[in-house]
């Protein structure tokens, strides 16, 4: 099995895992300028500066606080799916090793180390930064 067949097996799931990587990076991203403009919106009703309504100051934070929980709320849904998608597709990988392994003739202690060695190449590629 190669990393191509990997990809096309399990296309789905790391659709999803990417895409919410890309929405919580590109939140996490333009979350400082939006939350730069709510500070500038305050700051020139304080010093007198009246060409920022109360509308104007509660828009820019309205807006940043859509952007926070939109960075935050991705976040915390792909650190749950995370789990369930890399799970699924371990135990699916391993359960074809293990069975081609079967097939093939192979006894159960080399069926067993070819499992351990996937194991370790799986914790490496799930452990690795998203």
């Amino acid at each position: 099995m190669q990393i191509k067949d990997v990809i096309r097996r399990f296309k789905g799931g790391i659709f999803v895992t990417t895409l919410l990587v890309m929405v919580e990076n590109l939140a996490w991203i333009v979350e400082p300028s939006v939350f730069g403009a709510v500070i500038d919106a305050f700051i020139n009703t304080v010093s007198g500066n009246e060409s920022s309504s109360i509308q104007e100051r509660l828009t820019a934070l309205a807006i940043w606080i859509s952007i926070y929980a939109l960075n935050s709320g991705s976040g915390a849904v792909r650190r749950i799916l995370d789990q369930k998608i890399f799970w699924n597709m371990y135990v699916q990988i391993a359960a074809d090793v293990s069975y081609l392994s079967k097939l093939q003739g192979h006894t159960t202690s080399k069926i067993c180390s070819t499992r351990t060695a996937f194991k370790r190449v799986y914790r490496l590629f799930a452990a690795s930064p998203a």
